[in-house]
């Protein structure tokens, strides 16, 4: 993240359309790419709510999908729409549009979180995604996610990290 801000400060993008998510990725790809950071890359997932239309449009390179909790929601996940970013010079991340339905629950998170379950599940990310949205659990909690995710860890940190956001649309 640190490095991110860093690329944002000192290349400015300052023609980058920021309404536009495959944009931003777009030009952060350029500037990150064009600076050699050793093969470094960074995987992201940026996404604006618009209210006034009730629409979400996203981009993502390279990131987990994100998972959609909402009233006939028809697909669960929002996947990344690119490959993350620093590895080519040239990539491609289109902005992808969907329709909100209100109340919306998004939950971003890491690969960490799908991940230390791999052992105990044979498709963990698609274990995560139905546990976020199963239609019993009203909403899971940040600390719910937390303790499925390290409960069978007992105790033992975990090999990578492990973040979630979750954010309510109303």
């Amino acid at each position: 993240a640190v490095s991110i801000i860093d690329t944002l400060r000192t290349c400015g993008l300052a023609n980058t359309d920021w309404s536009d998510p495959g944009a931003v990725l777009r030009a952060l790809n350029r500037a990150y790419f064009s600076q050699s950071h050793d093969r470094l890359y960074f995987t992201i997932w940026y996404g604006i709510a618009d209210f006034a239309t009730g629409t979400l449009r996203y981009a993502g390179g390279g990131h987990p999908p994100a998972a959609i909790r909402a009233a006939q929601s028809e697909n669960p996940t929002l996947p990344a729409s690119g490959p993350p970013v620093g590895c080519f010079a040239n990539a491609k991340y289109p902005t992808v549009e969907i329709a909100l339905r209100f109340p919306t629950e998004l939950y971003l998170f890491s690969d960490g979180v799908f991940e230390t379950r791999r052992k105990y599940d044979r498709d963990p990310l698609a274990s995560l995604v139905d546990f976020l949205i199963a239609p019993a659990s009203k909403g899971r909690s940040v600390a719910e996610i937390r303790n499925r995710t390290l409960e069978h860890l007992h105790g033992s940190p975990p090999t990578d990290d492990c973040s979630v956001l979750k954010v309510s649309l109303s």
